[in-house]
């Protein structure tokens, strides 16, 4: 029997009519979750990226391979939901930091900083890269470690962050500075 994924590199019109008959039903299933078209068709094209860009993935059949493309789905549209949620709640933090105009951006850019300086190697540059726009599969394949470590790396790296801060200040509102 043949790898569909590896049918799709050697003939991309049958990638190409895979995309055609799947897509729309995965920008429908994505809309279960999330109430926007817009943003449900571009997590449907996250999903075929997804699959173009891991040669390694094997399905036997189109069974296995639908199963796949939801499950990513799903797992796409939940992510995004969680990250709309974070980004609220930091917004709702910034606006209580602004109200209270407790400490100044350049001062907590110096906090951060000087925090950022005091983690170990590898979680530095893991944030470091971050805050470059990489995304942790390429952050992975830059220092050649797994996308697992990258995740643990990330996770420790914002444990201490939010341990050092001073009390007045959200952590909330510290780290989603990281990302502006």
């Amino acid at each position: 029997m043949t790898d569909l994924n590896q049918l799709f590199r050697k003939n991309k019109d049958k990638f190409e009519e895979y995309f055609t008959s799947r897509y729309p039903l995965l920008v429908m299933y994505i809309m279960k979750y999330i109430d926007d078209l817009e943003l449900s068709k571009d997590l449907s094209q996250d999903c075929f990226v997804i699959l173009w860009n891991n040669k390694n993935y094997s399905f036997k059949n189109y069974k296995a391979l639908d199963g796949f493309m939801y499950r990513t789905a799903k797992n796409l549209a939940l992510n995004k939901l969680k990250h709309i949620k974070v980004t609220e709640k930091f917004a709702t933090s910034i606006s209580q930091i602004e109200e209270k105009d407790i400490i100044s951006k350049n001062e907590i850019y110096e906090i951060l900083h000087n925090q950022l300086e005091k983690l170990a190697p590898r979680s530095k540059e893991v944030i470091r890269l971050q805050l470059m726009g990489f995304r942790d599969a390429e952050i992975a394949e830059q220092m050649n470690i797994s996308v697992n470590t990258v995740h643990t790396l990330k996770k420790g790296a914002y444990k201490k962050l939010k341990k050092t801060l001073p009390k007045d200040i959200s952590s909330e509102y510290i780290l989603f500075l990281l990302f502006i």
